[in-house]
Formats: C-alpha cells, structure tokens, sequence
C-alpha cells in the first residue's frame, strides 16, 4: 500500500509511465493491477489529448497563414482541408476549412469581375478619349474655316467700299460731264440764236 501511494503521488506530480511492481494475487495486488491498468489509461488519454492538442494547433495556424495569405491579396491560395474523423471539434475545423475556401473562391471570382469591369471602363475612356480628340480636332478645322471665311466677307466687304467709293467718284464725274455738257449745250443755242 505504502508502494501504492508513493506511485499515486509520482502519476499526480506527471510521471505517467510508472507502474505498481506488485504480483500479489490477493486485494493489494488487485488494487495495484487496477491500479495500473487506470494509470496507462490516464497515460493514453493524456497523450491522445496532446496529439489532438497539437493537431489542433497545426490546424489553427494552417489556417492563420492561410488568412494572411489571402489579407495579403493572395486569392490563389487554398486550404488543404480533409475530413479525419476525429470528432465535431475537427469537423468543425473543417466545415471552417472549407467555408474559408469558398469564400476565398468567391472573392477570387469577385476580383476577376472587377478587372473586367476594369478593363472595360479603361476601353471605354479610351474611346471617349479618342472622340473628344476627334470633337477638337472637328471644331479646330471649324474655327479655321470660319476663320478663313471672316477673312473673306472682310476682303469682299473692303472690295464693296472701294467699289462704292469709286462709283461715288463715277457718278460725281459723271454729274460734272453732264453738267458741262448742258452748259455747253446752252452755249451753243444761244451762240445759234445770236447767229439768226
């Protein structure tokens, strides 16, 4: 018993790999075969439990650089998510898994239309780029005409006055011609009614 108790007190201090030595066929050494058969129990449980521990652990930071991965705009990356059976808390982890790469899928698809859609606004620009330019160029050969066509209303108005001004001139001479003329008609009748 005094053995008993010393080996309960090493399995509560964490040594898990000690066992009672005690062959006994009688209740002291059924106790102590109990006795060790609950202490490679506690033994595997507890190894089992750092296993899933650290499955767990490599799972959480599969995950976290995943996440940083696609936070970093890596939209390529998958997780590699497969069902092991080992309870709801790793097929939790995995529905996880698995909704994390759906929506990973799916931001990917939201990129790809967003390019598109980029691209598209782009060509787009491009076309309404290369018609203003067009519009200006247009408007500039307008302006030029309209331009050229001032010019020439100013030529022709500048022809009219020097036109007009030398019809005035015309007509002023042509008043003074028939002016002398009457003057000249006048002097020659008196000059026939003085010779009669």
């Amino acid at each position: 018993i005094i053995q008993l108790a010393g080996i309960a007190q090493r399995l509560a201090n964490g040594q898990l790999d000690v066992r009672a030595q005690i062959k006994s066929g009688n209740e002291v050494g059924q106790l102590a075969h109990s006795f060790n058969s609950m202490a490679e129990n506690l033994e595997t449980m507890v190894e089992t439990e750092r296993a899933s521990k650290s499955t767990l652990e490599n799972t959480v930071m599969d995950y976290m650089t995943f996440v940083e991965q696609v936070s970093e705009g890596n939209l390529t990356a998958r997780l590699n998510v497969n069902g092991n059976g080992h309870g709801d808390e790793y097929d939790d982890l995995h529905r996880l898994g698995d909704n994390l790469n759906y929506m990973v899928e799916n931001l990917a698809g939201m990129a790809s239309q967003f390019r598109e859609v980029a691209r598209s606004v782009s060509a787009a620009a491009t076309e309404i780029q290369a018609a203003a330019t067009q519009q200006t160029a247009s408007a500039t050969e307008q302006d030029a005409a309209v331009t050229q066509t001032v010019a020439t209303v100013e030529e022709v108005r500048s022809t009219v006055v020097q036109t007009a001004e030398r019809a005035q001139t015309v007509a002023e001479s042509s008043q003074e011609s028939m002016n002398v003329s009457l003057t000249g008609q006048r002097a020659v009748e008196e000059t026939m009614q003085g010779m009669d």
